[in-house]
């Protein structure tokens, strides 16, 4: 069973994280400790190692979820319009779309009248690639002392929690 709680940790852990390395990245300089970071992808480590089960999923759950998500990458989205740091254009793309996306699904949790646990959050194959892409993460940002290489794997890590985000 996952923890929605999980989802909602990685993306408050991440913030502060993501405002610092936006700072380090515009002054070219290293990360001096990437274990926040790694803390925060392993609560969604445990997240994905757990979505091939039933997933209880009340209201408080899945919504704060998707707000502490949606923030995290509105955040990104901001530190990288106010700062000298730029990212991938397609990152951006990806980033409003699953904004988009969020705000969407939020309104349609809101809509429905009973909740039912979520049967299977991810599929095998899901669980599978996002456990490699998670795995690979971490060990980049242990690898990595450069804010801006940093910053970079914590920004497909916040799109691949949106993802996760947007099946609640």
């Amino acid at each position: 069973m996952a923890d929605l709680g999980n989802l909602k940790a990685f993306a408050e852990g991440i913030l502060p994280e993501i405002q610092n390395l936006f700072k380090l990245a515009s002054s070219g300089a290293n990360a001096s400790n990437s274990t926040p970071t790694t803390d925060a992808i392993a609560r969604l480590k445990a997240l994905v190692a757990g979505a091939s089960t039933t997933t209880p999923g009340t209201l408080e759950a899945r919504v704060g979820a998707i707000q502490a998500e949606r923030h995290a990458l509105t955040e990104i989205l901001l530190n990288a319009a106010s700062t000298n740091v730029s990212l991938a254009e397609t990152d951006v793309r990806v980033i409003q779309l699953q904004r988009n996306a969020l705000r969407d699904r939020m309104a349609q949790i809101v809509e429905v009248t009973v909740f039912q646990d979520i049967a299977q959050l991810l599929t095998p194959a899901e669980i599978d690639q996002m456990g490699r892409n998670l795995a690979q993460a971490d060990a980049d940002i242990r690898a990595r002392h450069r804010a801006k290489d940093i910053l970079d794997i914590v920004v497909q890590v916040a799109i691949l929690a949106g993802s996760i985000a947007a099946k609640l």
